[in-house]
């Protein structure tokens, strides 16, 4: 039979961040649980303090949705522009693309309109 562990030592070993120590402890003296509850448990004080921290504000879900609305509309403008760039981009790609092909065949000395030149 092993020693009766001291709450001190118990809420040291949970400060320090030792669970597998405690859970071989838990496992060897279900007691031991119990002495854990007890020495972790919140006063009435500690549980509504936590509760009125953690709970959301009245109008949480209409800012939420206002937020979300706004990024949405961000990601849609963003999209937007790309898509007029990339289209200033394509038009001016198909309006030159031919010029640089006459330009490079000039230079190679072939026809650019004679397939048979391939």
């Amino acid at each position: 039979m092993s020693r009766r562990v001291s709450d001190r030592a118990l809420r040291r070993w949970l400060a320090t961040g030792r669970p597998s120590r405690i859970a071989r402890l838990v496992a060897d003296d279900q007691s031991i649980a119990a002495r854990l509850d007890e020495l972790t448990s919140l006063t009435a004080g500690e549980t509504t303090a936590l509760e009125d921290l953690v709970t959301p504000s009245d109008d949480f879900e209409r800012r939420t949705a206002i937020g979300v609305q706004q990024r949405v509309d961000a990601y849609g403008t963003t999209a937007a522009v790309v898509d007029l760039l990339g289209l200033g981009f394509h038009v001016g790609r198909a309006v030159m693309g031919d010029r640089r092909k006459n330009v490079r065949d000039e230079g190679s000395g072939r026809d650019a309109a004679d397939p048979n030149d391939a």
